[in-house]
């Protein structure tokens, strides 16, 4: 299943390569990202924009034959290269990180009556982050890695359809295991609030992460990497926030359908 609508998250507009943006608009979200990033940099922290890839482009050989393939000129795209080409900005965008492991484990990385990705993708994605910022987590490949399948679910799709209980075995639900849990405890956590976690003798850096729903399912990967994490839906995140947290690490996450917010959020809101 996959998510249609005509609204500004348009992912299928974003399939098929049909809301480009401008030049013009290229450098406004890059000149509001280098605005952000410079007021974290200016407080002695780090910046770094994460972008998780919409699912239809992940597996669009299961989407409708009307689409299409999906267009080699995308927005993230341009997004990307344009953040590379032209600024410092630190940008992780793990679609091939995701294709690869797709190829190679056999798993699904997101879920078929759900938006999202499920825990093995957010693996994934949480092992390409980490890596940008200097922490180094097993591969998905590798012997260390234990992924077991717990139950069946259905997802946010099926909801919407009003099929959650005809489809309620339809999607797998994977436990991974086998990296440095740090005896991680989650302090707190709240869907479209804060999700907070403690760990022990890990990185001691302080991390925030200003999210969508996306990163849920990487929340206890990146607790479990630092002493103290902060994960702040940005729909409902303050300013005040920033300044409780105090943190050395702002990481912004969207999503791929939601990319145009790259041009408009603000640290100091």
């Amino acid at each position: 299943m996959f998510y249609k609508t005509k609204k500004e998250d348009n992912p299928i507009a974003d399939y098929r390569g049909q809301n480009l943006y401008s030049d013009e608009e290229l450098k406004k979200i890059a000149d509001n990202c280098i605005k952000q990033r410079d007021y974290v940099e200016d407080h002695g922290g780090e910046f770094v924009i994460f972008i998780a890839p919409n699912k239809e482009r992940v597996y669009s050989e299961y989407m409708p034959d009307f689409y299409g393939k999906p267009a080699e000129n995308y927005r993230v795209k341009q997004v990307y290269d344009y953040l590379k080409e032209n600024t410092d900005i630190r940008i992780v965008y793990p679609y091939q990180e995701l294709m690869e492991a797709k190829e190679k484990t056999g798993y699904y990385l997101y879920y078929k009556t759900d938006t999202h990705w499920n825990s093995v993708g957010a693996y994934i994605g949480s092992v390409a982050l980490l890596k940008e910022l200097g922490i180094e987590m097993p591969s998905v490949y590798g012997d260390e890695i234990n992924i077991e399948a717990c139950n069946n679910t259905a997802g946010d799709l099926a909801n919407m359809l009003n099929l959650r209980e005809q489809l309620a075995d339809i999607d797998g639900v994977y436990k991974v295991s086998g990296y440095d849990e740090h005896n991680t405890e989650n302090v707190e956590y709240d869907y479209t609030g804060m999700i907070s976690y403690h760990s022990e003798n890990a990185d001691t850096r302080r991390i925030l992460i200003l999210r969508d729903s996306f990163c849920v399912g990487m929340a206890p990967y990146i607790g479990s990497q630092f002493n103290d994490s902060y994960m702040f839906h940005r729909n409902y995140y303050t300013y005040q926030q920033y300044l409780d947290a105090d943190p050395d690490i702002v990481v912004f996450q969207v999503v791929e359908r939601y990319v145009d917010s790259l041009g408009t959020f603000s640290i100091e809101k």
